[in-house]
């Protein structure tokens, strides 16, 4: 006669129970992967954002240092980048998360002693998860020696 080997009761609930818990596990670490995932990838086009500020700025830097350095002390949302050096000065607070209803871009001029040299700081934020995400960009602008 042949034996037949069943199996008990017990041993199906601990195989299921290593069974889930593993699944869970396996769950739990797709989810953290692909909110890291997402916060990265903001972070790539919120330094594309300081990137093409940054441009920008350099592009007014060596058109006109006079009236570029009269932006001296002061900081200014840029959301969306003028044509011209109408800047509005803005703090953080007031400045609307606006670029693609996301990010929100600001820019602090300052100096130093020096009469040619101006420090600029880009930084873009935006909001995931219940928190505040931001990239900064420190620039030291100075005039063209000619």
């Amino acid at each position: 006669m042949k034996k037949k080997h069943a199996f008990t009761l017990i041993e199906l609930l601990i195989a299921v129970s290593i069974l889930s818990l593993f699944f869970v596990l396996a769950i739990s670490v797709t989810i953290v992967s692909l909110k890291n995932m997402k916060i990265k990838e903001h972070k790539i086009l919120a330094t594309y954002y300081a990137e093409e500020a940054k441009e920008w700025l350099t592009h007014l830097k060596e058109n006109d240092w006079i009236q570029f350095k009269n932006k001296v002390n002061n900081s200014y949302c840029f959301n969306n980048l003028p044509n011209d050096y109408n800047w509005i000065v803005e703090d953080q607070n007031n400045c609307q998360f606006s670029i693609d209803n996301f990010y929100k871009r600001l820019v602090l001029v300052s100096s130093d002693v020096i009469e040619t040299q101006l420090n600029v700081k880009i930084t873009v934020w935006w909001q995931e998860n219940n928190r505040d995400y931001k990239v900064d960009l420190p620039l030291i602008f100075t005039v063209w020696e000619k």
